[in-house]
């Protein structure tokens, strides 16, 4: 049987997912963009876990999985629309560590920010 990595989202917890999903990509609204695919809630990890239910943000199929509109390659796509997860380096680069791009996801929301550690840049 599946053993989940965090418990299931409290009733509060999904209402913010929610509300998220509801504002759409944060990527996309960073890049000025027509969002191209659905919206899905990302959970932030730290040292590759899941941190918890409440560190989410919402992203577009392409931000969060690499997935490619029709017709498309990930070139294309990331021409287009700006990098994915699946490029990590660059998708931090351009979309803040966890930490920023949790502020500006319950800033779009309304939500109270939450603090996370930033990460260490030299």
């Amino acid at each position: 049987m599946f053993k989940r990595a965090i418990p299931k989202p409290t009733q509060a917890e999904q209402d913010r997912q929610d509300r998220a999903r509801a504002c759409g990509c944060i990527a996309c609204r960073i890049e000025i963009c027509v969002q191209p695919l659905s919206t899905e809630i990302h959970h932030q990890t730290q040292s590759g876990r899941q941190i918890s239910q409440r560190h989410t943000v919402a992203l577009c199929s392409w931000h969060h999985r690499a997935i490619c509109v029709p017709g498309m390659t990930r070139t294309e796509m990331e021409r287009e629309y700006g990098p994915s997860l699946h490029r990590p380096r660059k998708f931090f680069e351009r979309y803040g560590d966890n930490a920023e791009q949790l502020q500006f996801q319950d800033e779009l929301i309304g939500y109270e920010p939450l603090e996370l550690p930033r990460r260490n840049v030299a």
